[in-house]
């Protein structure tokens, strides 16, 4: 009905049946005739947040633009964004794919702008497609703009802080209409707001999830895809990427993470029991919108290589006072022998240093890849160990008075080192990890591991007993030595004794 609209009637017949169906509340019910169950659901989500995740090929994209166009129609003049990852990616897949076909097959009669990216409504509604590569250009571009709805496509896969555009650019623009941020994507090895929401960890979120399957344009050749895979790639249904974009799961990618931790070995319930007292090192990692990182690491040189992360917390929105209070209680109840932390804040260092009488040590943040590299080392030997006692395999998540959120318990950092994964992106001099995940946690335990040395610990050498040959040749040997050093530097014999086995001083 609507594709012999659109090719027997004129320009203006054509718009006045679009405000005639509009009129009627009809225009909804033109635009969802050939949407499937999935997609409908999804549309009719009337949730200020919500998100899709699915797997490739599963009609998500499409189903986001026709969310946009139904929301233009319904409500007239208004102002909607489709943003993708990059400008020309929303060109290929939202812009010529979904938007396009729908003008034409509809005969929407949309005013098409190809410069600026824009379809403009009948009524005055207008949709921008942009990308996504800079927060601070969506928000300079849209600064002020009322914004009905905003569509963020392949949401597990931005570079830049997914969290601050939602909650920092989106939410304040939509607040005057009560406007919608919708989420869409794929799972990715990236623990970012996207998995948090599809995980059910964010709240306040409605979740959508469906593949390819159930959509009935590619079912068929989905399924047939499947097969040829199952016949000739076998192998490849067992990785990450398979599980991820074929079948939607969330999976860890062991190849892209950063850090090689493992439940398995790198977890313990507590603090073994030892006749010596622990050393502690504390490490710390400075944020306000991100979040302050309190690691607390605990080693006994003289006892194993073992290194303990015994408490973690982070949390956003603290001030430089609150930081001073945090580690003071640290200093109160553990004794850290070094207190090491991100000085790329001088600022706030020095305010800690001075004000607070705090001896702070500056992060040595050079040849870090090489110290991960370290690191990793140590957790697949499982020389390190988090400490997350049973009744603490969640964080424990509350708000302080500014409204930050502050996470109490290692598994907070887990959750860190499972979904830090480094930047593939071609043509980078150096690895560096993901802008997109969050790394304040590890950084913080990374400053105090570089400070404890427990990687080049070594058993002490057992002695020889008292009479024994081997005895009498380390004693031999001691003199031996004792006379070159002697000759060589002509010794004070007042200072003889420094260098003896026993100190006659008792």
């Amino acid at each position: 009905m609507a594709q012999k609209v659109a090719e027997t009637l004129t320009d203006e017949e054509v718009l006045r049946e679009l405000l005639k169906r509009e009129a009627e509340g009809k225009v909804k019910d033109v635009l969802l005739g050939d949407s499937f169950p999935q997609q409908t659901a999804f549309i009719n989500d009337t949730s200020r947040l919500k998100a899709a995740c699915t797997t490739r090929r599963s009609g998500k994209t499409m189903a986001a633009v026709l969310d946009l166009l139904i929301t233009g129609y319904e409500h007239p003049g208004s102002t909607m964004l489709f943003i993708g990852l990059t400008l020309p990616s929303v060109k290929k897949t939202a812009w010529k794919d979904c938007l396009l076909v729908l003008n034409a097959r509809y005969g929407l009669s949309l005013s098409i702008n190809k410069t600026e990216m824009s379809a403009t409504l009948p009524n005055g509604s207008i949709i921008y497609f942009v990308g996504g590569d800079s927060n601070s250009t969506i928000r300079d571009r849209f600064l002020g703009t009322k914004i009905r709805k905003a569509v963020i496509d392949e949401a597990g896969s931005h570079r830049q802080d997914l969290r601050a555009l939602v909650y920092e650019v989106l939410r304040p623009a939509t607040i005057d209409l009560r406007g919608t941020i919708v989420l869409i994507g794929t799972p990715q090895p990236i623990k970012g707001l996207f998995w948090a929401i599809c995980q059910g960890k964010e709240k306040g979120w409605t979740r959508h999830q469906w593949t390819a399957a159930d959509n009935p344009y590619v079912a068929k050749e989905w399924e047939e895809e499947l097969a040829e895979i199952q016949a000739t790639r076998p192998e490849f249904m067992l990785t990450p990427q398979f599980q991820m974009h074929y079948l939607g799961l969330w999976v860890q990618d062991d190849e892209k993470t950063v850090y090689k931790f493992h439940w398995d070995r790198n977890v313990a319930q507590e603090l073994p029991a030892i006749d010596r007292a622990w050393n502690h090192v504390l490490g710390i990692d400075l944020g306000y919108n991100d979040a302050t990182a309190f690691s607390l690491c605990a080693y006994q040189e003289e006892v194993s290589n073992r290194l303990y992360v015994r408490k973690f917390e982070k949390e956003t929105k603290l001030i430089v006072s609150d930081v001073a209070r945090r580690i003071q209680g640290y200093i109160l109840n553990y004794h850290p022998e070094v207190l090491v932390i991100d000085g790329a804040n001088k600022q706030a260092v020095e305010e800690l240093r001075r004000r607070f009488q705090l001896p702070l040590v500056a992060a040595d943040k050079r040849g870090k890849t090489d110290y991960i590299e370290i690191m990793n080392s140590e957790f697949i030997q499982g020389h390190i160990k988090v400490i997350i006692p049973e009744d603490q395999l969640e964080a424990v998540v509350t708000t302080n008075e500014a409204g930050g959120k502050r996470q109490q318990g290692a598994a907070a950092l887990v959750e860190e080192y499972e979904g830090l994964v480094w930047d593939d992106r071609p043509g980078l001099l150096q690895r560096r990890e993901h802008p997109g995940c969050e790394n304040h946690g590890t950084d913080a335990t990374l400053y105090a591991f570089r400070h404890t040395y427990s990687y080049v610990w070594a058993p002490p050498a057992e002695r020889a007993k008292r009479g024994s040959p081997e005895w009498f040749q380390e004693q031999e040997q001691a003199t031996v030595e004792r006379m070159v050093r002697d000759a060589k530097f002509q010794k004070n014999p007042q200072e003889e004794w420094l260098d003896d086995e026993e100190d006659p001083w008792g």
